[in-house]
């Protein structure tokens, strides 16, 4: 995606390159971990609901032979139906969870992936399950599909105001900072307490009014 200028040195400028957040997970870019989780939980419901109940011939023989090109063409057709059914799902679903991108079409796109996805199935789909089964799916498909709406309705919030008013104001802080933010400060809390806690302790330790007794007591409880 575009890139954008963070910097600019003597040896050149210095550019960020936007990637896809519901794509590339190892980057931690999500603004929301819950929203990861429900795009993930909706897909493994819409593959068992939808997906596991297409089935093609190709061999109907007894014969080991056969049998083998069965099982092979079998698995080629669950590999391309998830390669190609998961993209679209993941990109169009899991669009606008991104904690760099500030673009209210990505929260379009994963709303109408949610309606596409998750939504429309249940009103259009003549496949029955038995009368407990359906019921089932449409109760996870209901909660799924609203949850995930909530989110994208946080981050079409987090749009409207800036990041320094959202981190001025603690009840915004804590509904649209997302998980990321939330763990990573959550984490320099936990590093700043540590690193005052080793430093009160030095200081324990070598303090002048100390005996040696104390000071060897000391480096025993610090041990």
């Amino acid at each position: 995606l575009d890139d954008s200028v963070i910097a600019v040195t003597e040896h050149g400028p210095v550019s960020k390159k936007y990637t896809v957040s519901i794509v590339d997970f190892a980057v931690d870019n999500c603004r929301s971990i819950h929203q990861v989780l429900l795009v993930w939980f909706g897909f493994i419901c819409f593959f068992i609901r939808y997906l596991t109940k297409q089935e093609a011939t190709v061999c109907s023989g007894s014969g080991f032979g056969c049998k083998i090109a069965q099982s092979i063409f079998d698995w080629v057709m669950l590999m391309l139906l998830l390669s190609l059914t998961g993209i679209v799902y993941f990109i169009s679903v899991g669009s606008g969870n991104d904690v760099y991108r500030r673009s209210y079409l990505d929260i379009v796109v994963g709303v109408a992936g949610v309606v596409v996805f998750l939504i429309l199935p249940l009103q259009f789909s003549t496949e029955s399950l038995g009368d407990w089964k359906n019921a089932f799916f449409r109760v996870v498909f209901i909660i799924i599909a609203s949850l995930t709406l909530v989110c994208q309705c946080l981050n079409a919030a987090r749009l409207s105001f800036s990041d320094e008013f959202i981190g001025s104001n603690k009840f915004l802080s804590q509904i649209l900072a997302g998980s990321n933010a939330r763990d990573e400060m959550k984490f320099k809390r936990a590093a700043v307490f540590k690193v005052n806690r080793m430093l009160e302790n030095a200081y324990n330790l070598h303090h002048p009014t100390h005996s040696r007794g104390q000071v060897h007591e000391g480096t025993n409880e610090l041990a």
